[in-house]
Formats: structure tokens, sequence, C-alpha cells
């Protein structure tokens, strides 16, 4: 049953809620609760990059939030990246997003700002570089440690740490081959996940 919603109230689509949420049926409960919702919007990837997906969850996809964009009382973006990606797609379909925020992922208004926290064992500032991601395909992993091999075959012990924050996700075995096996790259690497 859907959830009665009353004025006031907020609702919140998050993650990957265009796999399985009629933004339709929202949209219809919340204008007649007089409700607000929001969507949270990581990238629309599956609308600028379809060939990485099946055809099935690129209609998905768009047909989600092509409503979603138009529908949500406010859009809330991971980075200024995805939100102009969002605004040239709402451009291109005519579409107007009624208030928009970027939030990047990590924010935490609660954080004390005083002195930052350590770094763990082995990290130098200034001496490493981190991606955080799942590791798939379309985040090409596989180019930074092809780089990261070049740099350390240049640098040799100088070589800066790569630091990977994220699950290991679908279609991953070259990335995770070379993340196991390859010894030039294993003393300037570190691979971490669920933090």
């Amino acid at each position: 049953p859907m959830l009665a919603l009353g004025p006031g109230d907020v609702s919140f689509g998050i993650q990957s809620d265009w796999t399985h949420t009629d933004i339709f049926a929202i949209a219809r409960s919340r204008d007649r609760a007089g409700s607000h919702h929001v969507v949270l919007c990581h990238d629309i990837i599956p609308i600028l990059f379809p060939e990485w997906y099946s055809d099935h969850d690129v209609a998905t996809f768009t047909r989600y939030y092509d409503k979603a964009f138009a529908a949500a009382d406010r859009v809330v973006f991971t980075s200024r990246r995805t939100l102009e990606d969002a605004q040239a797609h709402c451009a291109r379909i005519g579409v107007s997003m009624r208030d928009t925020a970027v939030v990047p992922l990590g924010s935490d208004p609660f954080v004390s700002r005083g002195r930052p926290a350590p770094l763990p064992a082995g990290l130098e500032p200034g001496r490493f570089a981190m991606f955080v991601s799942t590791i798939e395909p379309r985040k090409n992993h596989l180019l930074l440690l092809n780089i990261w091999r070049e740099l350390a075959r240049e640098l040799g012990p100088r070589t800066p740490c790569l630091v990977i924050v994220g699950v290991r996700g679908w279609d991953n075995e070259n990335v995770v081959d070379m993340l196991e096996r390859c010894p030039t790259i294993a003393p300037h690497v570190i691979e971490t996940s669920h933090l």
C-alpha cells in the first residue's frame, strides 16, 4: 500500500529508486496531500552514456528522471557537474526543475571544523590520490591503474599512493586481476571499501 502523506510531509527518493519506484504515483499522492517530494540524483550516466547499460535500464532510468526532474519539489545533486548535466538534459526535453541543491558526498554539517582527522597509516599529506567509486567498467579503474603502473615504472619508490575506495561491482575481472596480481602497482595502491 502507498504511504499516506499529509500536508507538510516530505518524502525523499534516494539511491536506486528509479528501479522500483513509481514516480508518477508519488507525484499524484504528493499533489493530493499537499506534501513535498525531494529526489537525490547521483548522476545521469544512463542518459549520457546509454551504451554502458541495457536498453531496459536506460528506458526505465530516463522515464523516471524525466518525470522526477519535472515533478520533484527539490532535486539534490552530489556534484555541480551532475547538476549541469541534468540542467542540459532538462533543456533538451523542455523540462524545468523547481529547485535544486548540490550536497557533495561525505558532507556533514555537524562535523567540527577543528583539526582534520589523522590519515591512515602509510599515507602522507600531499602524497596520495583518492578515487571513490564502485569498481565497475563505466568508472574506468583500468585506465587509472595503467597510469599508476607507468608512474611506478618512472618514479619507483617516489610514486604517490593511489587509494581506491569502493566496493567491487559488476564486470570488473580485469581490474581485480590487476589489483591482486600486478607487482608494479602493489606497493602504491590501497583498495578499501565499506568505510
